[in-house]
């Protein structure tokens, strides 16, 4: 850690009354929270993005002739779903670096911060 860093380490653990290395720790910490959050959000948007493709191959097989009225909710379905999903993949370098590398994670937010 460079001496920069350091100094807004130290200003931002002034800032919240704690010690640098009890707020350092405690990042530390945080990434593998982050990290594991992000994951399950990004799991699950594939779970459902899988689940509401199954349901639109079900109704078009079932409902050949009426599908007409399911297309307009599964059309704003399908688009929430993957603005849900873009969010996911933004979130992709947090979890990566949360459990790889947690130093960086601490680091990247430190300077977010401040």
């Amino acid at each position: 850690m460079d001496k920069s860093t350091l100094l807004l380490l130290e200003k931002l653990a002034s800032e919240l009354e704690t010690t640098t290395e009890c707020l350092w720790v405690t990042l530390l910490k945080q990434a593998h929270v982050s990290a594991t959050m992000s994951l399950l959000f990004f799991i699950i948007v594939i779970i459902v993005g899988i689940l509401l493709f199954k349901l639109h191959k079900r109704l078009m097989k079932e409902n050949k002739d009426e599908y007409s009225v399911f297309a307009l909710p599964m059309i704003i379905s399908a688009i929430s779903w993957a603005i849900l999903f873009i969010t996911s993949l933004t979130f992709l370098g947090d979890i990566i670096n949360g459990f790889i590398n947690p130093e960086y994670w601490a680091l990247n937010k430190i300077l977010n911060i401040l």
